[in-house]
């Protein structure tokens, strides 16, 4: 099709040097990641100091022509309360929110399945 060019599996592994994390999640959160640029797993254990509503932003490896047609996320675990949106998709990235302040020392999760 015109102006896509990604294909699943066609896409590197994701790496932490494409995930910016917001101060919200806390001095020095940690990170787990797995996938490649259209779909994958995301794990952040907030820490100390955090705030309401912290975003995560997930660089694709290989940008697109035009922005994707829409990114999914879904909880990674059926027990898992937290609630995270997408908030903006471009050629480059898409945003992810949690609804809400995370609490220290909690692991938090998300699938995300982008559709081009």
């Amino acid at each position: 099709m015109p102006g896509m060019h990604h294909f699943v599996g066609a896409s590197r592994a994701i790496a932490a040097a494409d995930v910016t994390l917001h101060a919200n999640w806390g001095t020095t959160p940690t990170l787990a990641l797995a996938g490649n640029g259209q779909r994958g797993k995301v794990t952040i254990t907030a820490k100390a100091t955090t705030g309401a509503d912290p975003t995560v932003v997930v660089a694709f490896p290989l940008a697109f022509e035009t922005a994707p047609a829409a990114v999914i996320v879904g909880k990674a675990d059926v027990n898992d309360t937290e609630i995270f949106t997408v908030t903006a998709i471009a050629t480059t990235s898409f945003t992810v929110t949690l609804k809400g302040t995370p609490t220290a020392d909690t692991v938090y999760s998300f699938y995300y399945f982008v559709c081009p």
